[in-house]
């Protein structure tokens, strides 16, 4: 890297001896060295500090030349650890060349340093280039850039940098106003009036994009149960355009902390609607992005074991024809549902026997969070998983079994003492984490079998089976704790 001055003119001589100087391309090698002389760091013997020579260069408009510029600050950068951005950027933010410009930008937002942990700025130097660039370059591709460097290096709450982005909310370049939507979320602390209130004036644009935008936003910046947010959430539930609805549903989950009766009716009547205009015509309606939202969203935004919302998912479970949607369907009934509810169990039982693999992995993940303990009829169908094809299902037969039957199950146990043996790692990984949640400290077969793989050279079944065997010692002694108590 450190380049003697004299080093190009003995090449020269020697091309010249070996009359290559006439040859074309060692002329341009020529000139390229020539550059490098110019560009390339020089070692500073008095203090051994390492320096670039810009000063006297003339960089007009020759990008080949700047280009070795920015390599040669790269590298100056590397060896000092020091962001690249303050040796003569504004020589390459001025310049005419679009490519200069954006590769010079990247170089330094991959050097640039990170805000730290606490939220401050560790590079200043990046930073003001950055705040320059988003705000002049009349470039969107480096306007977009620049604002990822400033989404990297900006402290927390800095309003310079808050006030160039929200400027960049209204560029003409939508992927330069997302941009700029997702670094202020991630600069401002929830409750920011000014973001908050630039979000709200989005939110109600007429264009979709900046409507979407704007939700986005809101739901990073305002306060929780803001109502003022929440009314305008509602309102965009409304909306024709799918991306719309979307937004307003999940903000709706980020601002809302309690089940809200009124948001849960808004959620249901959507919802039913969509399921009222389920016809052939109207299919790509049906099975929409805005339908998904809301079936994922019901859990977090309705009561607990809220009759209506699951009459509606069961109604939908049983006419719908795409497989993955009663996929999000079976899901969500699974985190509604308290332990015991019937109908849910049924259906849910109905499901596994009868659906294909799609719909049945969740049906069978979900029962286990639902079934009463030791039902009889949930016990059967689990046991069946443990012994199906699919890997998968035999996995999640593992876990809900474990969940749904008690310690030391006469049936469960020797099923699971099975899975020991199974063909697939993965199986036989669970089968012995569910003998730890299943396992009875009397039963001299699941102890002597996790005592001899707790022995064992294969490291994750080693250590899985030393955790099942503590987990059966602490059983017994929470049930010695308890009968001490009473």
């Amino acid at each position: 890297e450190d380049v003697d001055m004299g080093e190009g003119a003995r090449k020269r001589e020697k091309r010249e001896k070996t009359g290559d100087d006439d040859d074309e391309v060692g002329e341009k090698r020529g000139v390229r060295e020539e550059n490098d002389v110019k560009l390339n760091g020089r070692r500073n013997r008095d203090n051994e500090q390492t320096s670039i020579e810009v000063g006297e260069a003339d960089f007009g408009n020759d990008t080949d030349l700047l280009l070795n510029f920015q390599e040669a600050c790269r590298r100056y950068s590397r060896r000092c650890g020091l962001s690249c951005g303050g040796l003569n950027a504004d020589i390459i933010a001025r310049h005419d060349s679009d490519h200069v410009r954006r590769d010079w930008l990247s170089c330094l937002s991959q050097d640039a340093l990170p805000r730290s942990l606490d939220g401050s700025c560790r590079d200043h130097c990046a930073l003001s280039i950055g705040l320059h660039m988003c705000q002049n370059d009349p470039y969107w591709k480096i306007r977009h850039d620049a604002t990822e460097l400033l989404d990297k290096v900006a402290p927390i709450g800095h309003m310079p940098t808050i006030q160039v982005l929200l400027q960049r909310l209204h560029d003409e370049s939508f992927a330069v106003r997302a941009r700029a939507g997702s670094a202020i979320e991630k600069l401002t602390e929830r409750g920011d009036r000014v973001a908050l209130d630039a979000f709200k004036n989005l939110a109600r644009h007429k264009s979709t994009d900046m409507a979407v935008i704007g939700l986005r936003g809101m739901r990073k910046t305002a306060h929780r149960e803001d109502e003022s947010v929440i009314e305008i959430f509602l309102e965009h539930l409304e909306s024709d355009e799918e991306q719309v609805i979307v937004a307003a549903v999940k903000g709706l989950q980020n601002v809302i902390k309690e089940p809200n009766s009124k948001v849960t009716d808004a959620l249901l009547k959507l919802l039913v609607s969509m399921e009222a205009s389920m016809t052939e015509e109207a299919d790509e309606v049906y099975d929409s992005p805005s339908k998904d939202a809301l079936i994922r969203a019901l859990p977090d935004l309705s009561r607990k074991d809220d009759p209506e919302v699951i009459t509606v998912l069961i109604r939908m479970f049983e006419t719908e024809s795409n497989d993955f949607t009663k996929e999000r369907i079976a899901k969500a009934l699974g985190r509604i549902a308290s332990r015991g509810n019937r109908r849910v169990v049924d259906l849910l039982l109905t499901a596994i026997d009868a659906e294909d693999y799609i719909v049945a992995l969740p049906c069978v993940q979900a029962i286990g969070d639902v079934a009463k303990l030791d039902d009889a009829k949930v016990i059967a169908v689990l046991i069946q998983c443990l012994q199906h094809e699919e890997v998968a299902i035999r996995l999640s037969g593992l876990k809900a079994i474990s969940k749904a039957a008690s310690r030391g199950h006469a049936t469960v146990v020797p099923m699971v003492l099975n899975a020991l043996n199974d063909k697939n790692p993965a199986v036989r990984l669970e089968g012995i984490s569910a003998l730890g949640r299943l396992g009875s400290p009397t039963d001299r077969q699941v102890v002597k079998s996790l005592g001899k793989i707790a022995d064992s050279e294969q490291v994750a079944q080693r250590d899985a089976a030393q955790a099942a065997l503590l987990e059966i010692i602490r059983s017994v002694e929470n049930e010695d704790f308890c009968e001490s108590q009473k």
